[in-house]
């Protein structure tokens, strides 16, 4: 095999490898965004914000993991959808952040609301 044969297979191998050190800082702070939920603490009977009914913690607990999940699918398939343009695999890393901040700011926004 030649250069030219190898590289790639190397370009991906290096996305590959960026997505995974990216990965392990997403999941760091989805474990740290679980704890979003505790802003329930200050929930009373009656209360109506969204953080305060069972829905809500759900919501607010799980969409940091489903981001996370998106961010690293989307990552890959746009690095698929780049490379099919003649591009390098590179693009896609951009995807992924946007992917998984929007479900952030949403279970943010749910757990601030009020």
């Amino acid at each position: 095999m030649n250069e030219a044969d190898l590289r790639p297979r190397g370009r991906w191998a290096w996305f590959s490898a960026a997505v995974a050190a990216l990965a392990l800082v997403g999941l760091v702070c989805s474990y740290f965004s679980s704890f979003l939920v505790m802003a329930s603490d200050s929930c009373f009977a009656g209360d109506s914000r969204a953080i305060c009914s069972a829905a809500g913690q759900q919501t607010v607990a799980s969409l940091p993991w489903v981001g996370w999940f998106a961010a690293i699918a989307g990552s890959f398939a746009m690095a698929g959808l780049a490379v099919r343009r003649g591009w390098g695999p590179w693009p896609g890393l951009y995807a992924g952040p946007i992917l998984y901040g929007i479900p952030i700011a949403v279970a943010w926004w749910i757990a601030e609301s009020g």
